[in-house]
């Protein structure tokens, strides 16, 4: 075989197997893809989608176009669409109908190599179209634009100097000056305005304030607790004359010696507590056994009208400023905390007295005063900072003469001890509020009996609830249960009473139970019998209730019971009726929400709803009362799935019941469960008909669940699906979503937003709900799979916009996350950039941040970088965060980043270790030019005091040299070769400047020279020209090598060496 056969026949080889590598891996990614499409496809189609959304929008409705310009756009678009729909036709025939069959992902793999060269011409024809498309609508835009200034202008004439007169009475105004030039009428006008203005920025700052003291479900637990059965606590505030007390029908019921008893208690505890509201001092205490409506009653009392009448009689002239706190201990930390208690009281203090904010807080006040009205950011107090203000409320004397403090407090047992702070230090705090404030603050608190309460509060100023609710049992009982007048029926009421023992929640349940036996065909007479196997205490009831369960609904309740203790941390959870419905798929199929021919898929309303009302029924049915739907609001329109009472998740943990639970609980994972069934829910609903805020709440409830459990893992299949899902869900998003994002907020109702610095015609910011898995990763701490997708899927960084959104992400998330293993990963995305090729010195756009980044200049990845790091603990040793970032710090300075960074205090600035930045990163004819960016950062507490002990500024080398990094040596030696090298970047620049004008002064000195000879010297002959020019072109060329250094010089002699024996080789092998 000669050389050339032989050469081809290896080169086919290669062809062959590189084609072989390429099917191969094209169906291994599409076996393995939950979408059934290879990621260039999934990318393609949801491109082609959206452009076919947007050249849809284009398209006239009604009438037809009026210019030519509007015509061409029109025709344009619809060819857009022709094109989107023959793709999207083309895609659909490629692929496979079911992933998981190896023989139709084969053949889908086989069909796209033949169906390559029609994608790819069709891919080119859209890429023209929209092109097209953009030319068009810049034309008319520009005509459109052209047409507006020119009426613009039309009207401007000497607006200029009647807006610098306007200004300057403006000014005047200000200061308190008449300005005669103007009539009284307008004066006022203006200083109205000018007053408004004001008004508004206080009215941001307060809202700031408020925004930073406020914490996810701060008014969960009172929002769930269930409100009082009709009529069941008005007896507290009854008239003390009696008559109308109880009604004659409760009176038939109980004529004897306890029923009088009872009364003279109930009026008895009605006047106490009444007396206390209008003229009482110190604290009342409600106290009551586990279940007997404590917190039902505290929450009537919160709300109830005749409170506010009897405080307002206390406070007399005096402001009354009114503030409750539920505790809550299955839920989150601030819910069970003192720092909650605090924060929620300030919170609502301030909300209702906002002119003790200069008092109360006032450096973070002058911090929210001091940012952008525009700039819409929340301060970050500290616990310190809450006790602090918090002394400042109790200890000022001068307050009280003209307000008055009145705090209720719900479950004082349901506050989560530590070893500094017990129930005992509890106690103490809230006496001596009471006791400093000299009657000027009173308190109402609600407990069980436990005796460091009892001991701790006067018994005169206490109600036993249980003592008090038996006529409130006996009217629940009645109207529940709607029996008659005979006999039977009063002794089966007084007994469930008589049994409960001032335990309303035994009540409720029981009640239920007896429910269900008559709605079974029992007869009331029997159901006495019923009543008498029940136990008395609650933890018996509970017991009893689930040993009655078969075995297949006691699985069915713990599987439930395990779910909502999951998603029961703000005293609401997560499962609809609807998505409970699809228990029974789950426990055939543990992924059956994400195969593709899902049967629910795009249900119809009515279906839906039969299928939540059917699930609605069993649940109630066999969990026996101890579960219930519920809304977290009342404006919520779906209600979830959430224990009955506190008590029962208490009695789940005991060894007992969770011994017997883990019996039915081996091979279920309830966050897994919890997933699967929030996206059958999801996949059933119509395609686009879930509003982008319910479809976040959902994504961020799953990704936050998955994130806690640890449970998602490479190569995340659940994440992606869910995604895909979503895309294909949720109501469409304006394409300008995320183009110059302004802010980000984490909002109560487990959703993300963010901000848009288009500003909506009111003057106010526009908010989208954030609904992408990777957004909420990041933010969540799951950076694993940020850096899967980032290297997965080429969509995640395909514009500056989303990078700029996802670099906002993981800065939020590690401030918020101080787990070692989070944060030692935190930083790689930012180096996996790098490797891709983005620059440090990229301008990434800089008000998506969660630093108050509101520069007027764009600023570059490193930058974005620095400012946002300035808030972490970089000086301690000890913090993970400090040694991420010290290796990140190399990255960047060995990529080229720009060091040239000065940090700054004004004078005469705010408090609040915030700082301003300038940076020499851009240069105009050899010249540095000063950039300073226009706002002020939040930097921690220790550089902030390094930088106010160097007079106010500080360079970054400085600020590396005191963060003193482990690997300190290697950063700044990066760091001045860095310098080294824009210094001579620079001096190359001065020399390049020079060297221009020193040619273009050549040459123009030239050009006069030969005019000047060919007018005398007309007569010269053209050889004589040709060295004259020669000599002018000899003195730019010599001035250009005075300029250039030497060895610039030489290489430049060397390429022309070089070159020169190349041309002679090459000759030489041409002629051989």
């Amino acid at each position: 075989m000669d050389p050339l056969t032989a050469l081809g026949l290896a080169a086919n080889i290669i062809q062959l197997v590189d084609y072989s590598t390429k099917v191969v891996n094209g169906a291994r990614e599409i076996y393995g893809s939950a979408s059934g499409m290879t990621e260039e496809h999934r990318n393609l189609q949801s491109i082609v989608t959206q452009m076919k959304e947007l050249s849809s929008k284009l398209l006239p409705t009604t009438g037809t176009p009026r210019s030519d310009e509007e015509k061409a756009v029109c025709r344009v678009a619809a060819e857009c669409n022709i094109i989107s729909d023959q793709i999207i036709e083309l895609l659909g025939k490629i692929k496979p109908k079911n992933s998981k069959s190896k023989h139709q992902v084969a053949l889908a793999v086989v069909k796209n190599k033949f169906r390559e060269k029609e994608r790819s011409e069709l891919e080119k024809r859209l890429v023209n179209c929209r092109s097209q498309l953009e030319l068009h609508l810049n034309v008319l835009t520009s005509s459109d634009t052209k047409a507006r200034l020119k009426a613009l202008v039309s009207t401007s004439d000497g607006a200029g100097v009647k807006l610098g007169q306007l200004q300057t009475h403006i000014e005047a105004l200000q200061k308190g000056v008449t300005v005669t030039s103007i009539s009284p009428k307008v004066q006022t006008q203006l200083q109205e305005l000018l007053d408004f203005s004001e008004d508004a920025c206080q009215t941001i700052v307060q809202q700031r304030i408020l925004n930073s003291l406020a914490f996810e479900g701060m008014h969960g637990r009172f929002e769930a607790v269930d409100d009082a059965h009709y009529k069941t606590v008005e007896w507290i505030f009854e008239p003390a004359g009696g008559g109308d007390f109880e009604s004659a029908e409760s009176d038939k019921i109980n004529e004897d010696s306890d029923s009088d008893e009872g009364d003279d208690l109930r009026r008895s505890s009605s006047e106490l507590f009444k007396h206390w509201l209008s003229l009482g001092r110190d604290i009342f205490h409600v106290s009551g056994k586990l279940g007997s409506g404590k917190s039902t009653l505290m929450k009537f009392l919160c709300e109830h009208d005749r409170t506010r009448e009897g405080l307002q009689q206390w406070a007399g002239d005096r402001k009354l400023i009114f503030a409750s706190f539920f505790f809550w201990k299955p839920g989150t930390l601030l819910q069970k905390s003192l720092s909650g208690l605090y924060r929620s009281l300030l919170h609502d203090v301030l909300k209702s007295c906002p002119e003790l904010i200069p008092m109360l807080l006032p450096d973070q006040r002058n911090e929210a005063k001091s940012m952008p009205w525009q700039v819409q950011t929340q301060l970050q107090l500290g616990t310190k900072d809450i006790k602090a203000a918090f002394s400042r409320l109790r200890e000022n004397q001068n307050l009280y003469e003209q307000h008055c403090f009145c705090y209720f407090i719900d479950g004082l047992d349901e506050y989560e001890e530590t070893r500094s702070e017990d129930y005992t230090e509890i106690v103490r705090i809230l006496s001596d509020w009471t006791k400093e404030s000299r009657g000027n603050v009173k308190i109402c608190v609600s407990s069980r009996e436990y005796n460091v309460f009892l001991n701790a509060f006067s018994s005169a100023r206490r109600i036993r609830l249980q003592d008090l609710t038996r006529r409130d049992m006996e009217r629940y009982v009645r109207e529940k249960l709607q029996t008659d007048e005979s006999e039977h029926s009063k002794t089966l009421i007084q007994a469930i009473v008589d049994k409960a023992d001032g335990i309303f929640l035994w009540v409720a349940l029981v009640v239920k139970t007896l429910r269900d036996r008559l709605e079974a065909g029992h007869e009331l007479i029997a159901l006495k019998s019923e009543l008498d196997s029940l136990p008395d205490e609650l933890e018996g009831l509970f017991i009893h209730l689930l040993r009655s369960l078969d075995k297949s609904s006691r699985k069915r309740t713990y599987h439930l019971f395990a779910m909502t203790t999951k998603g029961n941390t703000r005293a609401t959870g997560y499962l609809s009726p609807l998505a409970c419905s699809f228990l029974e798929n789950y426990y055939e199929n543990k992924a059956f929400a994400m195969i593709p021919d899902f049967p629910y898929y795009n249900m119809e309303a009515a279906t839906r709803n039969e299928r939540a009302v059917l699930a609605y029924k069993s649940i109630n049915g066999y969990c026996r009362g101890l579960l219930e739907f519920k809304r977290n609001d009342p404006d919520d329109e779906t209600p979830r799935l959430t224990f009955i009472h506190r008590s029962v998740p208490e009695f789940l943990s005991t060894t007992n019941i969770k011994d017997d639970m883990n019996l039915f609980l081996k091979d279920f994972i309830a966050v897994e469960a919890i997933s699967q069934l929030l996206l059958a829910e999801i996949r059933s609903a119509a395609p686009r008909s879930i509003q982008r805020g319910e479809m976040s709440t959902t994504m961020y409830r799953i990704v936050k669940l998955r994130f806690d459990s640890k449970i998602e893992r490479h190569p995340f299949l659940f994440l992606e699906y869910l995604s895909s899902v979503i895309t294909l869900h949720e109501v469409p998003e304006d394409p300008e979503a995320l183009r110059f994002p302004g802010w980000l907020r984490h909002d109560s109702t487990w959703s993300w937003e963010i901000g848009s610095s288009s500003e909506r015609p009111d003057g106010d910011f526009s908010f989208r709900y954030i609904t992408s898995p990777l957004y909420a990763s990041a933010a969540r701490g799951d950076i694993e799979y940020v850096i899967w997708k980032m290297k997965h899927d080429k969509n995640t960084l395909g514009s500056d916009d989303k990078i700029a959104v996802l670099l906002c992400f993981i800065y939020h998330g590690l401030l918020l996350c101080d787990s070692p293993s989070f944060v030692s990963k935190s930083f790689e995305p930012l180096d996996l950039l790098l490797q891709r090729g983005l620059s440090p010195q990229a301008m990434i756009h800089n008000s998506c941040s969660t630093n108050n980044l509101t520069a007027q200049e764009e600023m570059t990845f490193w930058v974005h970088l620095i400012l946002n790091s300035l808030q972490f603990q970089l000086y301690n040793i000890e913090s993970e965060q400090r040694r991420a970032f010290c290796k990140t710090l190399e990255t960047f300075f060995q990529y080229g980043a720009d060091p040239r960074l000065a940090f700054l205090i004004h004078e005469g600035a705010n408090k609040g270790n915030r700082i301003h930045a300038e940076y020499l990163g851009r240069r105009l004819n050899g010249k540095n030019i000063k950039n300073e960016l226009n706002g002020n950062f939040r930097i921690h507490k220790d550089s902030y005091d390094f930088i106010a002990q160097k007079r106010g500024k500080v360079s970054l080398r400085e600020l590396i040299e005191f963060w003193d990094f482990e690997n300190q040596a290697a950063i700044l030696q990066l760091l001045d070769r860095n310098l080294q090298e824009l210094e001579r970047e620079s001096e190359g620049e001065s020399r390049i400047t020079m060297i221009e004008e020193t040619v273009t002064s050549e040459v123009l000195g030239n050009q006069a020279e030969l005019t000047n000879e060919f007018l005398l010297e007309s007569d010269l002959k053209k050889e004589e020209e040709i060295p004259m020019a020669l000599l002018s072109k000899s003195k730019v060329f010599g001035a250009w090598l005075k300029a250039v250094p030497w060895s610039h010089a030489v290489v430049f002699v060397l390429a022309i060496v070089v070159a020169i024996l190349i041309a002679c080789l090459l000759r030489t092998f041409n002629g051989g």
